[in-house]
């Protein structure tokens, strides 16, 4: 397609684009960690070594990145910025930024594609920069994987439009085989980075049958089909490494909301309206949405299920017409499959699952007021009054946005609003719990677990959590009730275990801690800490049978050989190891039989 207007004007307006998208959310520069950064990047010392790179398309990857999905291009972006930043917090959001301007500045670009109009495709872009619904993929460092499936899927199409666009008769077949090169690479890419990336397939076949409206089918097959055929050659790849790595994981399978696909499709209903609703009015957003569904069919699950039939029936009748328009719903509608539990997950709703649905209505939206008719037959509209709306828009949700980003400064600011607005979930009242246990407040930390307990007595991370909090506040027998509790209603998760051994260690109950650190490393033989705690614990012991010496030793090399040379945890496992051989060469000089 041809654009009549210059490049410097479309230069500078992705510049105005980037540079407000970077200005938004440039004071989470000064953030820490929060939510699963704290188990993934910060405190998984296999983020800080460089070597681990080579290691990503291996059945250590579960291991090396603390995931239960495969997504190695997610896991080596955290690697890089380690390298980069030496685990300062302020580099790995600095990434986040930059993603999210570049999916900003890409979507800049397919917008004016869509439309040919730089008014449309600026405000589009502004919109979706400054959507307050996009601060929670954005503000935490590891729901990166949000912005790198979306940065592929839109770099993605845009390859695949360059390519049709010079799939002509007289081209140059180096150069076409060039572009397919890169569209296969940009959708493996996606895919390693989040597996909703899938959406480019949908996302390409929609673009072609929207804008080149006037091509038979048997015409339209034949010309897409070197490029879908890169593309699910490129999909083919990811998935058999997926699935063959997957094994590896340790994560049981995800189950539908209510238990089945029926009970679940009220769920999906409901969850599509939320999307919808906090698109068009995002004013109280939430880190925890995890209580808030009802099973059944509400009258939010049938007025959703209802959208679900009528948009994409609306967008078909306007194809025509307005193609970008009808283009947008298409997007948003295949940005909401991945994560609406067709296929179960094990989550019902977050606003990081917003956001590459949250592109293409932003696309819709503009569009639909912006978008120059097709037919001659259709009046002229006047733009004037829906540029300032937009406009104005962007400037309000710039500044919600703003203030949103303050709430993600640290886990206490963030655990204390999201316990606000869902007061009664009990995920949130843990996560609060564990901030204060950080920071050294027990009683504080009990009384709210106290209350997640009273919300959710079968959530084993509850019970976890509230163990902690006892055996800080010396409450022995009421900590090992709840690690018991825990273990009881997942016995298959190695904290508890691990935890538990904890409090049986500091009052000398060695055997006891033994066995609870062995069940923990039977569940997780690279459970690093459970192996340095067995190591302290049989070298506590003293009298150690020759089992025990040749299992403490095997436990100190497992470490020594498992993490980088100045991790403390090896350190420690190297002093201890030199300590164990000088007591056992004691051992030999005084009693010869010690060695056998």
């Amino acid at each position: 397609m041809n654009f009549s207007t210059s490049r410097t004007r479309t230069i500078a307006a992705a510049a105005v684009v980037a540079i407000a998208a970077i200005a938004l959310y440039w004071g989470t520069l000064h953030h820490g960690f929060v939510y699963d950064d704290l188990v993934i990047v910060e405190n998984n010392p296999s983020m800080r070594e460089p070597a681990n790179a080579l290691r990503l398309f291996s059945p250590d990857y579960f291991h090396i990145s603390g995931e239960r999905t495969f997504r190695p291009l997610n896991t080596l972006s955290y690697i890089v910025d380690a390298a980069l930043w030496r685990g300062n917090a302020a580099g790995f959001h600095l990434t986040n930024v930059l993603l999210h301007a570049a999916c900003a500045v890409l979507l800049f670009f397919l917008i004016l594609r869509l439309t040919q109009s730089h008014a449309a495709a600026l405000l589009g872009a502004l919109l979706f920069a400054a959507h307050p619904l996009n601060t929670e993929a954005v503000c935490a460092v590891t729901f990166r994987e949000d912005l790198l499936g979306l940065l592929f899927v839109i770099a993605g199409l845009l390859a695949y439009a360059r390519w049709r666009d010079a799939a002509q008769p007289g081209s140059v077949r180096g150069q076409q085989c060039l572009r397919l090169a890169v569209l296969a690479a940009l959708a493996f890419l996606g895919l390693a980075g989040k597996e909703s990336a899938v959406v480019l397939l949908p996302a390409i076949i929609a673009y072609d049958w929207l804008i080149f409206p006037g091509v038979n089918l048997e015409d339209r097959a034949l010309r897409m089909a070197p490029a879908l055929g890169v593309v699910c050659a490129a999909f083919g790849a990811f998935f058999a490494l997926y699935f063959y790595l997957g094994q590896y994981s340790g994560g049981g399978a995800a189950t539908y909301p209510g238990g089945s696909a029926a009970a679940a499709l009220p769920v999906m209903a409901s969850a599509f309206m939320r999307y919808l609703y906090l698109f068009l009015a995002p004013f109280r957003l939430c880190a925890d949405y995890s209580q808030n569904y009802v099973l059944g069919w509400s009258l939010q699950a049938v007025l959703g299920a209802a959208l679900i039939v009528l948009l994409p029936a609306a967008a078909v009748a306007m194809r025509r017409v307005l193609p970008a328009t009808a283009f947008g719903v298409f997007f948003f509608i295949s940005g909401f499959a991945p994560v609406s539990n067709v296929l179960p997950f094990g989550a019902v709703f977050a606003e990081r699952y917003a956001y590459m649905p949250n592109a293409g209505l932003c696309i819709a939206f503009v569009a639909l007021l912006l978008e120059r008719p097709r037919t001659a037959v259709s009046p002229v509209r006047s733009r004037g009054f829906y540029v300032l709306f937009i406009a104005a828009l962007c400037a309000g949700f710039a500044y919600m946005t703003v203030n949103r980003t303050a709430v993600w400064r640290d886990g206490g600011a963030l655990w204390r609003d999201t316990v606000a607005c869902c007061h009664d979930c009990a995920r949130p009242h843990v996560n609060l719990g564990r901030v204060l246990l950080e920071n050294n407040k027990p009683a504080q930390a009990r009384k709210i677990l106290e209350v997640a307990r009273k919300l959710d007595a079968q959530n084993f991370q509850v019970w976890i959590a509230l163990g902690r909090a006892y055996a800080d506040l010396g409450r022995t027998d009421q900590a090992i009730h709840a690690y018991e509790s825990a273990i009881r209603l997942e016995p298959k998760v190695k904290y508890p275990y691990y935890n538990l051994a904890l409090v049986y260690e500091d009052h000398g109950q060695y055997y006891l801690a033994e066995m609870n650190l062995i069940k923990a490393i039977k569940l997780d033989p690279n459970y690093l800490d459970a192996r340095l705690a067995l190591a302290n614990v049989l070298f506590k012991k003293r009298l150690l049978s020759p089992p025990e010496i040749e299992l403490l030793q095997y436990n100190l090399a497992h470490i020594r050989d498992a993490l980088p040379a100045s991790d403390s945890r090896r350190i420690e496992a190297e002093e201890n190891s030199h300590i164990l051989m000088q007591v056992l060469e004691r051992g030999r000089e005084t009693n010869p039989s010690v060695s056998q």
